[in-house]
């Protein structure tokens, strides 16, 4: 009844006229009526009434972020934080907290929409670490990561964290919260009054390549349910003969509260995928002419409880349930052929033993995930536990030139983790904080589930892992951040199953992978060590700084599928395989700037440099076999990165970006010459964004220049196109 409750709010304010609370909540109901000239104007009068009150400034900026007025509103906000500890008379350090914690998430949120992704994700980070238990952040994060993931699924650095940070958002939200699409933002912040019984949101992409995306969404909430039905649908041609990608994955999230203090969650989804060599290669030409592969999620189930004891104090129970089926064809399949010679190998040969390759495996995952939440104005705790068991079966048949097959395999191996983790934060003084955490991690993996010849063992590994980070505002606008970090990975999608925290100080600590799977493909368990340092600074005239360090180490081992000779001449006839270590590390060094220039501008700038290295061995074959340099040694690229942008944004609902990128990479390769490429890239974009954001078209020219490139796929990168590329996407939310 949102006319009688703005009518009664009305009445009040007209009998109290110097109420500030009064008149912001009066705003609101404005802004819900799409009256955004009363609604300022309450606002504006709320503030003035109370001039130490946050809240008018938290509104004001949510309604001008309607408006398309992104440069007021980020001011408005910051300076609603800057008022947050007045509320002190009122409100206990807990809820000043949460309420920081908000304002975080929301200006997080804002200085994405402008183009400002560092601080965003700076204060989304901020935001986890006020208040573990608000949503918002979480969600956020969630956001971010998706946008630093590659959309092909090929490299999956990021899934890990995403994945878990919205998995925690999910559980955490209150239903009718707006958070439960998978895809897309159901709207850009919470209903004032309350949630909408239905709603729906859309985003198409067309590209001049041929490449269509389009993610839709059906969401809404009525008496203590909300849900979200969602759908997504990826065609994309590649750049390279047989780059082809189809996808398509729907799913449903159920949030139903049970009892004042209880909430549950369900979400089931189905995913297919057909695909061919979708990797990142140096040259496109190296791509596999040959391989297809189809993938199918069918289904994959998720069950939550959501309890809060008392503010504060949270418990949440997560179990799961996934089966993923892989088909893969590949007829031109090479694996390394060892030529032995009294009982020794003597030769190393990757390019003779080529045979005709069909893999079909399922993995099912069963787990289960408990975790407490603990919090107080100067410390908390998060602990938990996680128990996952698996299947993974697996049949291979390779066929050479001449019959019988070289190898019919049908492997069944299991899959166990056991984690056991407890988190403790301590804040001696209100601007420093302190977290100190210990991780018990047992895990069983098969030594090679996916790279035929099959090897049918496993092995395990366990790990007792630290956790040490500091966020230190040492001036109301710098911040300090450290964090050191050790983790182990999983075997596929499993390790992205999971609660317990991914992220420390505004770091990832718990990556999927390092090395990127177009250069290695999966590496079951490997190991993961972390060491970051960063310094924020915000000036008061809306120009933003800051530097961060980063060095990512990570080792893993697998059995690699080969072939040997059971004859003296030099016939790969007998399958067999072998072990291979895999270390890597990787340096990072970024430095960003960014401004608000006046109303309807802002700018960024970005550098990045990463040192990536890996070292394969294969301890197993002699040094002294020919040809071994042609399996193993070390990679080891440098890439350097610097990227600038200026976007306009008028409040009639115009936008223009600019974004230019240049990429220097120097790369040294035992197995090819060496290789260096320096690129330069221009991308443009304008469009309109309709009344209340309800509706954006956006039209654009990548690579206007049409420059292609040669690039390592060690240092992770994001997908550039080879050539001058049109872009056209449609937003449409209601």
């Amino acid at each position: 009844h949102a006319d009688q409750a703005r009518r009664a709010l009305q009445v009040a304010a007209a009998l109290e006229p110097n109420r500030s609370d009064l008149r912001g909540y009066l705003g609101k109901a404005w802004a819900e009526a799409n009256d955004p000239s009363l609604a300022m104007h309450e606002l504006h009068r709320a503030a003035a009434l109370d001039p130490g009150d946050p809240t008018p400034w938290l509104y004001s900026a949510l309604e001008q972020h309607q408006q398309h007025r992104l440069n007021p509103a980020i001011r408005d906000l910051e300076r609603s934080l800057d008022l947050n500890d007045r509320r002190g008379v009122f409100r206990s350090r807990l809820l000043l907290d949460r309420d920081r914690s908000t304002r975080n998430a929301n200006l997080a949120a804002l200085f994405h929409d402008v183009g400002l992704p560092d601080p965003a994700r700076r204060l989304a980070a901020r935001a986890v670490e006020d208040d573990y238990a608000n949503y918002a952040g979480h969600l956020f994060l969630a956001r971010s990561l998706q946008q630093l993931e590659d959309p092909w699924r090929a490299n999956l650095r990021f899934e890990t964290p995403r994945q878990s940070e919205l998995l925690l958002a999910n559980l955490l939200a209150p239903p009718g919260a707006g958070n439960l699409s998978l895809q897309l933002p159901q709207q850009d912040h919470l209903r004032y009054f309350g949630p909408r019984p239905l709603g729906w949101s859309s985003s198409t992409e067309y590209r001049s390549s041929g490449d269509w995306t389009q993610l839709g969404s059906a969401f809404g909430s009525l008496a203590g349910s909300s849900y979200a039905l969602d759908h997504q649908f990826i065609a994309v041609n590649g750049d390279h003969p047989n780059g082809d990608l189809e996808r398509h994955d729907v799913s449903l999230q159920l949030k139903q509260r049970v009892a004042p203090d209880d909430d549950l969650y369900f979400q089931a989804g189905l995913a297919r995928g057909e695909s061919g060599d979708i990797l990142l290669h140096t040259n496109p030409d190296d791509a596999d002419p040959d391989l297809r592969v189809e993938t199918r999620q069918e289904p994959t189930l998720y069950a939550g409880w959501h309890h809060q004891w008392t503010p504060g104090q949270h418990t949440l129970l997560l179990a799961s349930w996934l089966h993923d089926h892989l088909d893969l064809r590949d007829d031109n399949r090479s694996i390394p052929f060892l030529r032995q010679s009294g009982g020794e190998i003597t030769e190393v040969d990757t390019r003779r033993a080529v045979f005709d390759l069909s893999q079909q495996s399922d993995f099912t995952l069963r787990s289960i995930e408990f975790q407490q939440l603990w919090e107080t104005p100067r410390q908390g705790a998060i602990a938990g536990a996680r128990y996952q068991a698996g299947t993974v079966d697996t049949r291979a048949v390779m066929t050479g030139p001449f019959p019988p097959p070289f190898l019919d395999q049908d492997v069944e191996d299991a899959l166990e983790r056991i984690d056991v983790y407890a988190d403790a934060f301590w804040r001696p003084l209100p601007a420093l904080r302190l977290t100190a955490g210990l991780g018990f991690h047992h895990l069983r993996v098969p030594l090679n589930p996916d790279l035929p010849p099959l090897a049918d063992a496993s092995r395990s590994r366990d790990l007792l892992a630290p956790r040490l980070g500091a966020t230190w505002t040492v001036l109301p606008h710098t911040t300090l951040r450290a964090a050191y970090a050790q983790s182990l990975g999983g075997l596929f999608f499993d390790d992205s199953v999971r609660l317990e925290p991914t992220q420390l100080s505004g770091f990832i600590t718990s990556p999927r992978s390092l090395v990127p799977e177009s250069v290695t493909g999966i590496v079951p368990g490997s190991r993961f060590e972390t060491a970051a340092f960063a310094l924020d600074q915000t000036f008061t005239n809306g120009i933003f700084a800051g530097v961060e360090f980063q060095w990512v180490r990570s080792d893993g081992e697998r059995e690699v599928g080969a072939a040997s000779n059971s004859l003296p001449i030099p016939l790969p006839d007998t399958p067999t395989s072998t072990l291979q270590t895999l270390d890597a590390v990787e340096h990072g060094l970024a430095a960003y700037a960014g401004a608000l220039l006046g109303q309807h501008w802002s700018t960024g700038l970005r550098y990045d440099f990463l040192d990536s290295q890996l070292t394969e061995r294969f301890p197993d074959i002699p040094d002294s076999a020919a040809g071994l340099d042609q399996l193993e040694g070390k990679v080891d690229s440098q890439l350097h990165r610097v990227r600038a942008w200026l976007r306009f944004q008028h409040p009639a609902g115009w936008f223009a970006e600019w974004h230019s990128s240049w990429i220097h990479q120097d790369t040294s390769d035992p197995r090819q010459a060496g290789l260096e490429e320096d690129l330069w890239q221009q991308d443009a974009f304008a469009g309109y964004r309709f009344a209340r954001r309800h509706a954006e078209i956006r039209l654009g020219v990548l690579n206007l220049t049409g420059a292609d490139y040669r690039l390592h796929p060690l240092t992770f990168q994001e997908r550039l196109p080879r050539e001058r590329t049109f872009t056209a996407s449609l937003r449409l939310r209601f």
